[in-house]
């Protein structure tokens, strides 16, 4: 609540409200007898809480009536309390007092009959303040007419501070003041829609009210502020009837001031100033603040001479305020959801900036109709009119009316690149680009037909409640939300609701009040697509509409026959002002081409056009780049729509500087709001042909004893010229992995490409080690006279440690057998020529086992060999061991083919799975059977270090075991990838190489969903325990729908919902093979995996297109 501009200061002496003072509150009744109240407050200061006491010996009534009952409420001091200093007098004899609180002092109640016009006098004869509460107990709202000699009277006694207090009560009450009021007092409404009217011909007003606010009351020639405050009264009216009105506060500053707080829709403010105010001090404000409500304000009645601030603030409820008026010297600042400045004419003396005779804060539109813009009153002089938009939220000016100015002053906008300044020949819009409204059920603009509808309240709808139909017949009813006072321009219709399987499929969505008439269609409310997203909720795109004036689109909901639930929850519009720019590009005169992007920033609400042409910078068309023009068609219904076009670079060879040319926009051709706001580019050709020296990174077995480093320089530099090496130690230490190497390598400068090549000599020792590094730097230069230039100084040579695979065959070193129950056999099908076999039948305790001892940490994959024959057991048992997340056990039918998962040694091998070790372990492999159904045959294993990238589940590894897939089940979702990724525009080379890739089902451990590793793809058998959605159409995406991030994501009752998406994991693991990594969340590449989720590639244009929908594979 605003503060009065002065303090509020009693005076000696009596204050009265006298004539023709009209008040309507409860419990009241025409009184036909005159009677007198007096209340005398004598010594000490008041307390707080206590009614007017005093008994009826000092009363007289000569009939019954009825009488408001009023409290004095006391401030200061509590403990100062005599009942005798007050006095009720009355000139009837039989008041009627009733002793309520028995404490044998009578205490004033209600009291009935008929009787005269009464007159309270509060005298206040102490030098304390005093506060006078008047208040009205009662559920009734009743009307007493108090003639010409009523008053009431407070006696303020010392330049102390005091205060009147009228409460209206209950009831539904209007206060009527046609009075000269000379005493600071408030005016507080009750429960009901309350009114304060102003009526007659005070001699002064200043004023301003609100629902708690404060009523800025002045007074002619007085030497202090007087302050009224009206709290809780819903409708203040000005009806006063004279012409003019003079303020003249000396040197006080006249002020209005109008604050209204009120909850929102419970009381709207509806004020109107139509006659003439003169300020004769013209310094001070007209200060209106807008609360919570849906206010409407015009503002007239200033004279050309008022030369204070007007400000009008606060816009949380839908306002509209219309100033039809004249301003010399001040500032303008409004802020609502929508302002007209109608026939205003500005006066300057002098250039002057309007910071601003209009100013934009948060969600404001501006629009200023016959707008006269004068000089000085000396028309030879000129002056200039500037009008500043802060925050630069104005992105458009366009003309309504007319725009006349005499003299040579200049207008023009500030505050904003994106203003147009050249459009001022008709007039001014200015409209800030988030100019937006929601309308929620039951908020003001919202409607539904008379019962059908339940209300629901919970926090999964927007304002945390909705209104609902369940299914059935409802013919006619409806529920709409209206956008009132709209400017002319392009609006973007949203809803919100909150979409669930049971949702009705046939509502009917009709957007009225639009240009080209109403627009139907048909929602299915199972399912929201997140256009936008505002406040924390996604909103679904009805489209995109025109209004021509100011005007009303109203979105009404319908359905006769619902199949499901009907949600009516919230709508939203925004205007939308399309911005085109075009951006600024570098390119290297050897790419051959470069691409030219135009950007328009939002939709525009229809499609529109834009030429482009090229123009010589420091470039020369024809040897530095191809002259080039066109049109670029925009669809205009997305925010960021991007159109491109290529342009063709000329590689001439030469060495030269950095050269420049341009693109320039024109000729805008659009049906909707949209600006130019950058319309040239610069593009910036990057020469090419300075020799650049590079250092390639190398990779080395540790086994090949040397490895040979190439530096290599791009062109030739016209003369001979040097350049130092040295090797640093990385990961890998000189001396025990590598020998230290530095020399000076010799260019003759004279051919494109040379290279000069050094050697560094590789340690090969036995140790099972990590990959290791060390670098190769390239120092001091030496080209007198030539430009050269070290474009990579530094290269990364990696020592591939060659002895992480081993094998163990039977009878070599770390494999044991039971002391009984096998046999030796040879033959050259077996490796090393052998092998160990148990005959079938019982075998309780016979084993063989591999133990691969000394390994560091990481993921291994193991793979047995053994000869295939149909008289070997099928139901032998692997067990893994050593490993993390513990043993594991793989079942061996020896009848069956053996899989190729790898060839090593001339040798099939059979995978048994991929397994981490955290630390220098031991793996063992532990081959039993008890009771076997053929030969159990114990031939060789194999162990191999293998770098994974492992795609694992966000949540764990679930708790659950799913069912394993099976080959066939992979291989089909295996085809779907590749068509995927083959359709993205991928070069013959990776196609081949995509498809040369060996799928393989594995147990992988943890929440490992699968992995790649060289040419191989593995894929866990049950993605971690949640199981796997193998979608049989994966190129409909039907079992998804988009999330707010543009994820795909499986409902409630979808296929997929809960499971892990196979297409997502096997796409996964193709971009690691085609040498992507790892990228940031929620894309494809990220390292992690939500279940019910599927993610594709998002690279291109393709990839894009597909998320949205639009699946040329379905073709």
């Amino acid at each position: 609540m605003r503060q009065p501009l002065g303090d509020i200061s009693g005076t000696p002496g009596t204050s009265s409200f006298n004539t023709y003072l009209a008040q309507r509150l409860a419990y009241t009744a025409t009184h036909e007898a005159f009677h007198t109240y007096s209340l005398r407050h004598t010594t000490g200061q008041l307390a707080y809480g206590d009614v007017i006491l005093r008994g009826p010996e000092n009363s007289v009534r000569d009939e019954p009536f009825m009488v408001t009952r009023f409290d004095l409420d006391r401030y200061g001091n509590p403990s100062v309390s005599e009942y005798n200093n007050y006095e009720l007098l009355a000139n009837d004899s039989d008041l009627g007092l009733r002793d309520d609180s028995n404490n044998g002092i009578p205490d004033l109640a209600y009291v009935t009959g008929t009787g005269a016009h009464d007159q309270i006098a509060l005298t206040n004869t102490g030098t304390d303040t005093v506060t006078v509460t008047i208040k009205a107990y009662s559920d009734e709202a009743r009307t007493t007419q108090i003639g010409s000699t009523f008053s009431y009277t407070i006696d303020l006694t010392s330049d102390t501070d005091g205060e009147i207090l009228i409460d209206a009560g209950i009831g539904v009450d209007e206060i009527v003041i046609d009075a000269t009021i000379d005493a600071s007092f408030r005016i507080r409404g009750g429960g009901g829609a309350d009114t304060f009217r102003l009526s007659g011909s005070p001699d002064v007003l200043t004023g301003v009210f609100s629902d708690s606010g404060i009523f800025s009351y002045e007074f002619t020639n007085s030497a202090s502020q007087r302050t009224i405050e009206f709290v809780e009264i819903e409708n203040l009216y000005d009806e006063t009837v004279l012409a003019d009105k003079s303020f003249d506060s000396g040197t006080l500053n006249d002020s209005w001031l109008l604050t209204n707080s009120a909850v929102s829709g419970s009381s709207a403010l509806q004020f109107s100033l139509y006659q003439t105010v003169h300020f004769v001090n013209p310094t001070g404000t007209l200060d209106l603040d807008l609360g919570t409500g849906n206010d409407s304000l015009e503002i007239s009645g200033l004279d050309a001479g008022f030369g204070g601030a007007l400000i009008v603030s606060g816009n949380t409820g839908s306002d509209q305020v219309t100033v039809s008026n004249s301003f010399s010297a001040g500032a303008i600042t409004l802020t609502a959801e929508l302002i007209e400045l109608d026939a205003v004419t500005i006066t300057t003396t002098s250039d002057q900036t309007y910071n601003g005779a209009v100013t934009l804060t948060g969600n404001t539109t501006i629009s200023a109709e016959d707008v006269y813009f004068q000089d000085s009153i000396d028309s030879t002089s000129s002056s200039n009119l500037v009008v500043y938009a802060s925050g630069g939220s104005a992105t458009a000016v366009s003309s309504t009316g007319s725009l006349v100015k005499d003299g040579t002053g200049t207008l023009s906008i500030q505050g904003s690149t994106n203003f147009n300044s050249t459009s001022f020949n008709n007039g001014i819009l200015i409209q800030g680009d988030d100019y937006k409204r929601i309308i929620d059920d039951d908020d003001p603009g919202f409607s539904k037909s008379v019962g059908h509808w339940t209300y629901l309240s919970q926090n999964i709808y927007h304002g945390d409640d909705t209104y609902y139909l369940s299914s059935g017949t409802y013919s006619g009813v409806m529920a709409s939300w209206s956008f009132s006072a709209l400017p002319a321009g392009t609006y973007r219709i949203s809803g919100q609701w909150y979409a669930e399987t049971d949702r009705a499929t046939n509502t009917s969505v009709t957007v009225s009040g639009i240009v080209g008439g109403d627009d139907t269609q048909t929602i299915d409310q199972r399912y929201l697509s997140a256009d936008v997203t505002d406040g924390g909720f996604d909103w679904q795109d009805l489209g995109y509409y025109i209004v021509d004036g100011s005007g009303t689109i109203t979105v009404t909901m319908t359905n006769d026959m619902p199949d499901g639930y009907v949600i009516a929850d919230a709508m939203r519009i925004e205007r939308v002002n399309s911005a085109v720019s075009v951006s600024d590009v570098s390119v290297d005169e050897g790419a051959g081409t470069v691409t030219v992007t135009v950007t328009s920033s939002l939709p525009a609400g229809g499609a529109f056009s834009v030429d482009y042409a090229t123009a010589n910078g420091t470039a020369t068309a024809g040897s530095d780049y191809t002259s080039t023009s066109g049109t670029l068609n925009f669809a205009g219904t997305t925010a960021g729509e991007t159109q491109t076009f290529t342009v063709n670079i000329t590689d001439d060879g030469t060495q030269e500087s950095l050269e420049t040319f341009l693109v320039n926009l024109s000729n805008l051709v659009a049906s909707g709001s949209v600006t130019l706001s950058d319309d040239q580019a610069t593009v910036s050709i990057t020469d090419n042909d300075t020799p650049s020296l590079s250092v390639s990174d190398i990779s080395v077995n540790e086994s090949a004893g040397t490895v040979t480093v190439t530096v290599t320089a791009s062109l030739a530099a016209g003369g001979a010229y040097s350049i130092d090496y040295a090797t640093a130690n990385g990961t890998a230490t000189a001396g025990s992995d590598y020998t230290s190497t530095s020399g000076t390598l010799n260019f003759t400068g004279t051919t494109a490409n040379e290279t000069q090549t050094f050697t560094v000599t590789i340690s090969d020792d036995s140790t099972e080690e990590s990959n290791e590094t060390f670098l190769v730097n390239l120092s001091n230069l030496q080209a007198s006279g030539l430009t050269v230039v070290v474009g990579d100084d530094q290269g990364v040579v990696t020592i591939l440690n060659d002895d992480y695979k081993r094998i163990i065959d039977d009878g070599d070193t770390g494999f044991t057998k039971s002391a009984s129950g096998w046999t030796q056999a040879t033959d050259s099908a077996f490796y090393g020529g052998d092998i160990e076999y148990m005959n079938s039948g019982s075998n309780p305790g016979v084993y063989a086992a591999w133990a691969f001892s000394g390994l560091v940490a990481g993921t291994y994959r193991i793979s047995g060999h053994w000869y295939v024959d149909a008289y070997r057991a099928t139901d032998s048992t692997f067990t893994v061991s050593g490993v993390v997340g513990g043993p594991d056990t793989v079942p061996l039918d020896q009848t069956t083919a053996l899989s190729a998962d790898v060839t090593d040694g001339g040798f099939d091998w059979q995978d048994l799975g991929y397994y981490v070790v955290d630390g220098s372990g031991t793996i063992t492999v532990t081959l039993t059977n008890a009771d076997a159904d053929g030969y159990v045959e114990a031939d060789a294993m194999r162990l191999e270090l293998v770098t994974l990238a492992p795609l694992v589940a966000v949540g764990g590894q679930s708790s659950s075991t799913a069912l394993s897939i099976t080959q066939d089940d992979l291989d089909s979702v295996r085809h779907a990838a590749l068509s995927y990724w083959e359709s993205s525009g991928l070069t013959e080379a990776q196609i081949d190489l995509l498809q040369s890739v060996n799928f393989v089902l594995s147990d992988l451990p943890d929440a490992m969903l699968g992995g790649a590793t060289g040419a191989t793809v593995i894929i866990d058998i049950n993605a971690a325990g949640y199981g796997w959605f193998v979608d049989e159409t994966p190129f409909d995406n039907s079992e998804f729908s988009l999330d707010t991030n543009g994820n795909l994501v499986a409902g409630e009752g979808s296929a997929a919902f809960g499971r892990m998406d196979l297409l997502t994991v096997v796409m996964h693991e193709l971009g690691h093979i085609l040498g992507h990594d790892h990228e940031e969340e929620s894309s494809l590449m990220d390292e992690a995996l939500n279940n019910s989720q599927r993610r594709l590639p998002e690279i291109d244009e393709f990839f894009s297109s597909v998320v949205n929908g639009e699946n040329p594979l379905l073709d």
